[in-house]
């Protein structure tokens, strides 16, 4: 009985177009002992995983797991690598944002003539309120953007030192 390759093309347009030359060549590498199989999967150009975690579990079952490898395309893992970073970035950018965001505000205000209301986030013509550093205001948000940049940096360093690993093999 051959042994079952499951091939998963990777996510894009014309996707399975592209793999289709990796799917010949694996199995003509593979020789006659291996059957790839390699399936169109659902909405390639915008590819889903819920969709596609289903699809791939429902192709495994109907094949049964004794004589099966399963194989994937890079794509996917390029594309989910990204969304991580992505995922890890945002609080980091948005604290970014509100510094340089409340700084220009602060800066008009003064220039304005007026004092800054940094409980109220608005210029005060009438009040001359005290200075509150950012950090101070806004500790949980400075700590957990570290935290999730530091994350990401290492996160990206493990991805990027995984991709020199495996080219060097």
């Amino acid at each position: 009985m051959k042994t079952q390759v499951l091939f998963v093309q990777g996510g894009g347009k014309n996707a399975h177009e592209e793999d289709q030359k990796l799917a010949a060549s694996l199995q003509a590498a593979l020789g006659s002992d291996y059957n790839v199989l390699f399936p169109r999967m659902p909405k390639e150009s915008d590819p889903e995983y819920w969709r596609w975690k289903t699809d791939i579990a429902r192709r495994i079952a109907r094949l049964g797991v004794a004589d099966l490898v399963l194989v994937r395309s890079h794509s996917l893992i390029v594309k989910t690598r990204l969304l991580i970073l992505v995922a890890l970035l945002v609080v980091p950018l948005f604290c970014a944002t509100s510094y340089i965001r409340e700084f220009i505000a602060v800066d008009s205000a003064l220039d304005s003539g007026a004092s800054y209301d940094y409980v109220a986030g608005r210029a005060d013509y009438r009040t001359n309120h005290v200075f509150i550093p950012f950090s101070h205001r806004h500790r949980t948000l400075i700590v957990s953007s570290g935290v999730l940049l530091a994350a990401a940096v290492v996160y990206g360093s493990f991805a990027i030192s995984g991709r020199l690993r495996s080219r060097a093999i």
